[in-house]
């Protein structure tokens, strides 16, 4: 069963880095860099206490991606999934509850996958950059 939770702390620090620094999220990342665990601390540490959202996916209690919301960048979304679930849950469901109105989300030209997530999931596509696709809800 698949289910979202609030993060509210750094109780999931290590599986968000985990994920985050997989192949397949740095090559969809604008920073493709391996983040070390002191900085990432750091930095979730601050993105939480900034007023930001990060929803933790969850399988069987078993944390499987997220939904990230940075309130500061004009409720920029992003996400990343587990590899073993692309295509085995319907994650624009997901995403379509967790943003309303008013969110965005940058998405790199040749990640069809999350362009098409971000379109199930009612965004509609508003601008086309250099690296990027623009998507807005």
């Amino acid at each position: 069963m698949i289910n979202t939770k609030l993060i509210k702390d750094l109780k999931y620090s290590n599986e968000i880095l985990n994920l985050r620094n997989k192949s397949y999220c740095l090559s969809q990342s604008f920073n493709e860099k391996i983040i070390k665990k002191k900085n990432h601390e750091l930095w979730l540490r601050k993105f939480i206490k900034d007023q930001n959202i990060m929803y933790g996916i969850f399988n069987k209690k078993k944390f499987i991606g997220y939904i990230r919301i940075e309130k500061n960048k004009k409720n920029l979304v992003s996400w990343a999934i587990t590899k073993k679930f692309w295509g085995k849950i319907n994650f624009f469901q997901i995403l379509k509850k967790k943003t309303k109105k008013n969110f965005i989300a940058k998405i790199k030209l040749n990640n069809k996958a999350s362009q098409i997530v971000a379109l199930k999931a009612g965004f509609t596509l508003v601008g086309n950059r250099k690296n990027f696709l623009l998507f807005k809800k």
